[in-house]
């Protein structure tokens, strides 16, 4: 349900961001900056929260026996954080129409997903899989980062506005 929050967020900003870049408008980087920001905030609140109740609340659900559960609930709470990020960053990249570059990073990461996972999987069992779920979530948000960077330095100097 969480994980509903940024895809909203993105759906809603994604035709404000595009209008802002089509006219050329200074409020692109500025609700592109007020939106990462929240983003990071609100991920990093729910990541946290996630990680204090997931270990008891798995016990408390599903007993005992189910108490590895906790331990993978607690490392999908960075996945959440990480992926409201993400969505942030996402929707300014395809605002800015650089969809493309951002497909290339999706299916560099869905590969080392893949390729991680099969490695992994009979070392580490489920807790492996979750770690490299992590790892990919990361390797995805500094790549959208990237692209980020990259427009700012390719086209974004020419809006005469603070870096996002």
């Amino acid at each position: 349900m969480a994980l509903l929050m940024p895809l909203a967020i993105y759906l809603v900003m994604l035709p404000i961001l595009s209008r802002a870049h089509a006219e050329h408008s200074p409020t692109l980087l500025r609700l592109t900056k007020r939106m990462v920001g929240w983003n990071v905030g609100v991920g990093l609140v729910l990541g946290a929260l996630l990680a204090l109740v997931a270990d008891p609340l798995m016990r408390l659900i599903y007993g005992t026996q189910y108490a590895e559960s906790g331990a993978v609930l607690t490392i999908f709470s960075g996945v959440l954080a990480l992926r409201f990020v993400s969505f942030a960053l996402a929707v300014f990249i395809t605002a800015v129409g650089w969809q493309g570059k951002r497909t290339s990073i999706q299916a560099i990461v869905a590969a080392a997903n893949v390729g991680l996972n099969l490695w992994v999987v009979t070392r580490w069992g489920l807790s492996g899989v979750a770690t490299v779920y992590l790892i990919t979530e990361l390797i995805l948000m500094v790549g959208y980062l990237w692209l980020v960077v990259r427009w700012w330095r390719h086209d974004g100097r020419s809006w005469q506005v603070q870096p996002v």
